[in-house]
């Protein structure tokens, strides 16, 4: 892994590991946004020594609410397990998953969002894309249920953004489309280095 965030170790079944942490681009202005107006509930497959540490590292601010674990999956059978998150004690209504696993999503389509997997890439823009979509439509939404559908993409439900006169979100959403327009004409500009390297070759 290039460029960790930061290290820690684990005992497991009595042996040391090391593990490196690399938050994904975005995290803290994703915490810090999310954070205003959200309790952030972390619901990990890991177990509670693996993720606090790791946790430790990436939300030094403590924006996190709360930590769930593996202690608290709901089992399928004897290998499947998933986050049953009509067990959190929150109306639904009011409550969002955020999760890369599809199996996570299906049994709550309308409270999900089905997020890429990070696989350590410096450019993965996917929460800053989210943010705005959370801070506007579905903050203000009475029931997020319905604006989510887990069975549509990922950028159909980040265009479901709305305008807000709120300060702070104001900020984040600029800040998502000034990023938006800056990759895009970045963009527009490989393709035409592209399209000149083809000519040149003919």
């Amino acid at each position: 892994m290039e460029n960790p965030t930061g290290s820690f170790e684990c005992v497991e079944k009595g042996q040391v590991y090391k593990y490196n942490v690399k938050a994904r681009p975005f995290l803290e202005d994703f915490l810090d946004g999310c954070s205003k107006y959200y309790h952030i509930i972390v619901f990990t497959a890991g177990t509670a020594d693996y993720a606090n540490r790791a946790l430790d590292i990436v939300d030094k601010n403590s924006r996190i609410s709360y930590r769930l674990f593996r202690d608290s999956l709901t089992q399928i059978d004897k290998s499947s397990y998933y986050k049953d998150i009509g067990k959190l004690g929150w109306p639904l209504d009011r409550v969002i998953l955020v999760d890369d696993g599809r199996w996570n999503c299906d049994p709550f389509p309308n409270n999900s969002i089905c997020i890429g997997k990070y696989n350590g890439a410096n450019d993965d823009l996917q929460l800053l894309q989210l943010l705005p979509v959370l801070l506007t439509t579905l903050e203000n939404a009475d029931d997020v249920r319905d604006y989510l559908d887990s069975n549509k993409t990922f950028e159909w439900i980040c265009n479901q953004m709305t305008t807000d006169d709120d300060i702070d979100k104001f900020y984040f959403v600029s800040f998502y489309l000034t990023w938006k327009s800056f990759i895009q004409r970045e963009s527009e500009k490989r393709k035409l280095q592209e399209k000149k390297r083809k000519r040149h070759k003919k």
